[in-house]
């Protein structure tokens, strides 16, 4: 099975299962494996190159078929960076009907609240948005973590110094 064609259907039905909560034995279990073989044998899935190319084929196609793309997400986030609330609004205080909004616009609120004849809107985060943007971008530097920890302490030995 050493390439995407020979994958096996169980294989396959595992495949798209397990790409829903990366659960292994959860996915062989409702691709009709025991349980038994999925404790035992299981984890050799993960090891085996067939299957990993296959739900990385899967993964792809997920965010395609979805409409998905880094562009797409980028282009939500920067709607929600940059959006002006008060494009939500006709005149002064009066808000527009959300089904006349655009999809930039809507994408600006993150809650709507309506008590008896008032209604109020709450916007999403801007700072949190341009964050991810950032992330997405590469344009943080990898955190730096030092750890100091003396050898003596970890396995209780004296050393000369």
């Amino acid at each position: 099975m050493a390439n995407k064609k020979e994958i096996s259907p169980k294989y396959k039905a595992t495949a798209h299962e397990y790409i829903k909560d990366w659960n292994l034995k959860r996915s062989m279990l409702a691709a009709g494996y025991s349980e038994s073989y999925a404790d035992k044998r299981g984890y050799l899935l993960l090891g085996n190159v067939g299957f990993m190319n296959y739900v990385a084929e899967i993964q792809k196609d997920i965010a395609k078929e979805a409409g998905l793309s880094v562009l797409g997400l980028l282009n939500r986030l920067k709607s929600i960076a940059y959006g002006d609330i008060t494009d939500l609004m006709d005149g002064w205080g009066k808000l527009k009907e959300f089904k006349n909004l655009t999809d930039d616009q809507k994408a600006i609120v993150k809650k709507v609240t309506i008590k008896d004849k008032d209604t109020s809107i709450e916007a999403s985060d801007p700072i949190r948005a341009i964050q991810e943007i950032n992330k997405m971008l590469g344009n943080y530097e990898a955190e730096k973590h030092e750890h100091k920890v003396e050898l003596e302490q970890i396995v209780g030995i004296q050393i000369k110094k």
